[in-house]
């Protein structure tokens, strides 16, 4: 208190009006002004610290009032009078300083992610002079502004260290290429880098693997590249950038892929796309750093709204929480996780686990046209796994079909009348028929795994050793086998 009264015997009407402007910048008007301005127009990083800053901190310091509960200097002594234009803004518990800690978070976080120390120095003048208003005022004392400012300086820094990150490791330097004239943009680009000695971290493009869709009303039927070609952009990309000494081996990432470049085609609809995207997941890693699938939901309005459920969108999941076959290309490859890859093929990829169990994806791509992989539209593969977790003679394989008679949610709503705008039971029934059919078998000895695929099929399977732990008293064989009684 003693020292409120010293600075209280300074006080005049012209400081009162000054420390009042001062202290309005720890007002959470104002950061927020000064927050959306720095997010929209200047700096959205600087901004993500700020705003990290001032969360953390309004955390701790509210927290800290309501467990210290200290009141107000004037309700601590009530013979001391504070400046009554600030009362009205000094509500709730006195420790620590709210508005301190709303300008150290504002302008502490500015002057971190700012270079000049000049600019540093009065940033950080500003925010004690803030400390010191509230004490002038008389509406805290001087445990309440320090600790805040300590608080909140600290908070600050943990915001700059990590939320920020150094410019200097980024990779942002990069030409994006979407086909057409892919060959002599990517060459003419890389001519230009090579001679002006410009810096270059990677080389981005998109893949489509279709021809100029036919029109039909609102949409295009195109046709699908055969496999052959179906990679064939990429291989061309990666055989460019390697012919240049200063570029060879640079990440190149696909960001965007899908078998249209349309989102009136329906072939992202079906199953065939499925299994064409399956074969390109299996491959693009040999080329690419990472790649893309362009998009995941339907709701994409560059060529308008869509009038159906179904209605050839990007997306790996249509209007009404239904996931299309394509979906599960991707859930497939996901659940294959990391392994040695021991097959793989235009038909299907397997992977031995490190602890010896086996997974994999096949497909059977079957165009109208007639099949790529087969002459026929069914494809039978045969698997045998060697050693690995097998050293017990009990196995299991788990198989998950997706084709095009199972979990193919289009043939349903086409069967269904192809409704606009489907009933909630009709949604439910969709969504019913969008999951794959699971099905197991057990075997003894070395595992075999034979796959009969159907038009356009995506299976997953899974074999690992499994041998059984009955209950006792329970026969499996004798609890399906159910006879009748005599008469």
């Amino acid at each position: 208190m003693e020292l409120l009264r010293l600075i209280e015997g300074i006080r005049s009407p012209f400081l009162d009006t000054v420390f009042g402007l001062i202290t309005r910048l720890g007002e959470q008007t104002i950061l927020i002004v000064v927050f959306c301005v720095i997010f929209w127009c200047i700096n959205k990083r600087m901004a993500y610290v700020m705003g990290v800053a001032f969360f953390l901190s309004s955390l701790v310091v509210q927290g800290m009032k309501i467990c210290f509960r200290i009141d107000r200097p004037w309700v601590a002594d009530p013979t001391f009078e504070p400046v009554q234009s600030a009362v009205r803004q000094a509500t709730g518990y006195a420790f620590p300083s709210g508005h301190t800690q709303n300008a150290a978070a504002l302008l502490g976080a500015l002057a971190a992610q700012l270079k000049p120390v000049p600019v540093k120095a009065v940033l950080v003048s500003l925010a004690v002079l803030v400390a010191f208003s509230r004490m002038y005022l008389g509406v805290h004392f001087l445990s309440d502004v320090v600790v805040s400012l300590v608080i909140t300086f600290l908070l600050v820094w943990f915001a700059v260290k990590f939320v920020s990150h150094d410019d200097s490791v980024s990779k942002k330097r990069g030409p994006a290429i979407c086909g057409v004239d892919d060959v002599s943009w990517l060459t003419d680009f890389l001519n230009y880098c090579r001679d002006e000695k410009l810096p270059l971290d990677f080389v981005t493009r998109h893949l489509y693997d279709i021809s100029p869709p036919e029109e039909g009303g609102r949409y295009g039927y195109p046709k699908l590249n055969p496999l052959a070609r179906a990679c064939a952009e990429t291989d061309r990309s990666r055989v460019i950038i390697d012919g240049y000494p200063e570029f060879s081996g640079m990440e190149m990432h696909v960001t965007e892929f899908n078998t249209s470049y349309s989102p009136r085609t329906p072939i992202h609809d079906t199953n065939i796309n499925a299994a064409y995207l399956a074969y390109l997941l299996s491959r693009l890693g040999d080329t690419c750093e990472s790649y893309s699938y362009w998009t995941f939901g339907d709701i994409f309005e560059e060529q308008g709204v869509p009038f159906t459920p179904f209605h050839g969108g990007f997306g790996l999941v249509a209007n009404g929480k239904i996931p299309k076959p394509t979906f599960w290309a991707f859930r497939f490859f996901k659940d294959l996780g990391n392994g040695e890859c021991v097959h793989r093929s235009d038909e299907a990829i397997v992977l031995k686990k490190a602890d010896g169990t086996y997974r994999g994806v096949a497909w059977n791509i079957s165009a109208a046209s007639g099949t790529f992989a087969e002459t026929t539209d069914e494809l039978t593969l045969c698997f045998t796994l060697e050693g690995g977790a097998f050293c017990e003679s009990e196995y299991c394989v788990i198989t998950k079909t997706v084709d095009e008679n199972v979990c193919n949610p289009l043939k349903v709503w086409h069967d269904i009348g192809e409704p606009a705008n489907p009933s909630p039971g009709q949604r439910s029934l969709l969504r019913e028929s969008a999951s794959p059919l699971v099905a197991t078998w057990r075997g003894s000895g070395t595992p075999t795994v034979e796959l009969k695929l159907g038009r356009n099929a995506l299976v997953y399977f899974e074999a690992f050793p499994a041998k059984i732990t009955s209950d006792r008293g329970f026969d499996y064989e004798r609890a399906v086998n159910v006879e009748f009684a005599d008469k």
